[in-house]
């Protein structure tokens, strides 16, 4: 009994020597910052990502994505995408549908789904005939 005391007083005080006592207990968690090298997308957040196109008639659906540096991007289901380590969960025919997953300050755990879609396509007007040739005749 003696010995088993003592191993929980030194756990106790290796838990109290790594904890950070300047952290304040009510601020959120920060989320891990994303590493140098990682996927491309993960270098921008899902607002400065537009999509451009999207093949959607095959097996591994796949998505083009353009960068605010102007690079673009292929990205397929799974693919890692924006800071919020968010992940494709759908291809469609005119968007892509992420869902990020985040801590807020009690540790629970939550979703944040988000459609980036295809810009809308201006409509072109409709051509009307022109009148045909004139006749230059007196």
């Amino acid at each position: 009994m003696r010995h088993a005391l003592l191993v929980a007083a030194l756990t106790l005080a290796a838990l109290a020597a790594a904890a950070d006592p300047g952290r304040d207990p009510f601020e959120a968690y920060e989320q891990p910052t994303i590493a140098p090298g990682s996927a491309p997308l993960q270098r921008f957040t899902l607002e400065e990502l537009r999509l451009r196109g999207v093949v959607s008639a095959i097996a591994a659906p796949r998505a083009l994505l353009e960068s605010p540096d102007g690079a673009h991007h292929t990205a397929r289901v799974g693919d890692l995408i924006g800071t919020n380590w968010g992940r494709i969960a759908a291809i469609r025919g005119d968007a892509i549908a992420v869902v990020e997953r985040y801590r807020d300050a009690i540790g629970g755990v939550h979703e944040r789904r988000v459609e980036l879609a295809l810009p809308a396509r201006a409509a072109t007007p409709a051509r009307t005939p022109g009148p045909g040739p004139r006749a230059h005749g007196r």
